[in-house]
């Protein structure tokens, strides 16, 4: 199970030690692709296309 504190950890790591994040605003903004996707393939009772 991740924890919050973990995160915070990497957080720092990333920040204060020059390290790479463990999630990258770009994971994030396909996180968000995919969850309006779903609400819309809900909405439309259809398949929506992931590009």
């Amino acid at each position: 199970m991740f924890r919050f504190s973990q995160s915070v950890k990497r957080w720092k790591l990333s920040i204060v030690d020059n390290q790479p994040v463990a999630v990258t605003a770009e994971d994030g903004i396909n996180v968000m692709r995919i969850i309006e996707a779903a609400i819309k393939s809900s909405n439309e009772q259809k398949v929506i296309a992931l590009l």
